[in-house]
């Protein structure tokens, strides 16, 4: 008993089958593009929102007259950070200051508290070699 031309006859009929039910490739290519209308819709109504965000930003703070939040806001360069005490480190003297050649890279600083308003001690002069 030979099992294979029963099977191809099988397989055959299944092919059949799902070729009458699928459809044919153009029209499924064209359920993929959108209508060309759509895009003009789109692009109308974007850009009417646009015009009226703009109409709105423009028109607004001349109908309520001069209030301005920005007279009463801090400019941005006088502002200080409640924070800004943390900056004040101890040693920031180190920071601040641009390092000689030929001298110590370790001065006399006091590493107490950063508000410390004790000067650091002398250094002799260095003569000249």
């Amino acid at each position: 008993m030979n099992d294979d031309s029963k099977l191809r006859e099988v397989f055959a009929s299944v092919r059949r089958a799902d070729e009458a039910r699928t459809p044919k490739f153009e029209r499924v290519l064209d359920r993929t593009r959108p209508p060309a209308h759509g895009v003009w819709r789109l692009a109308a109504g974007a850009s009417l929102g646009l015009a009226a965000v703009i109409a709105a930003i423009v028109w607004l703070p001349h109908r309520h007259g001069s209030h301005s939040i920005r007279s009463a806001a801090p400019m941005l360069t006088e502002w200080r950070a409640p924070t800004d005490f943390l900056l004040d480190t101890p040693g920031r003297a180190l920071l601040d200051t641009v390092p000689e050649l030929g001298v110590s890279p370790t001065p006399n600083l006091d590493f107490s508290s950063p508000t410390s308003t004790d000067k650091p001690a002398a250094r002799p002069a260095r003569e000249p070699s």
